[in-house]
């Protein structure tokens, strides 16, 4: 097996919104839908559950994750547990387990109500590493989206 605990993915990004805004995005299950999980539940309180649900309908992969909030600090930081299982249509009795690893989310206010959103999730199997990167990616600029102001 490939996991590493030092396995990590570190992405930020700039978004044209305050801290608290992009916060409510993290924490807020009628925010995340618009722009991560196709499904959200959480409990945004230390030691509170997370339940995310996607589905790529053009890959014919379905995912599910689960865990547990570990650090909540309201405009700044957010931190939890992430344990993935992926379901395709390859072997759909089938789901495959990656292991547990850490995601947190760190917001730091910037001038002109601007804010620096740092993503870094820690302690994953290697074999997912490309999936991570370009997932974030993705994840990343749709938050940027959807916080920024329409225009």
């Amino acid at each position: 097996m490939s996991w590493s605990s030092a396995a990590e993915i570190r992405k930020s990004v700039e978004v044209d919104a305050p801290p608290d805004v992009v916060f409510r995005a993290l924490t807020d299950e009628k925010e995340l839908v618009q722009w991560m999980p196709t499904e959200a539940k959480i409990e945004p309180r230390v030691g509170g559950q997370l339940r995310f649900k996607f589905h790529w309908e053009a890959r014919k992969v379905d995912t599910e994750v689960t865990g547990r909030v570990t650090e909540i600090v309201p405009g700044r930081k957010l931190a939890y547990t992430w344990v993935a299982a992926m379901r395709s249509d390859r072997d759909p009795a089938r789901m495959e387990d990656a292991p547990a690893a850490t995601v947190s989310w760190t917001l730091e206010e910037l001038p002109g109500g601007r804010t620096r959103v740092t993503l870094v999730q820690k302690g994953f199997d290697e074999r997912f590493r490309h999936d991570g990167e370009s997932g974030w990616e993705h994840f990343l600029d749709r938050l940027k989206r959807h916080v920024s102001p329409k225009a």
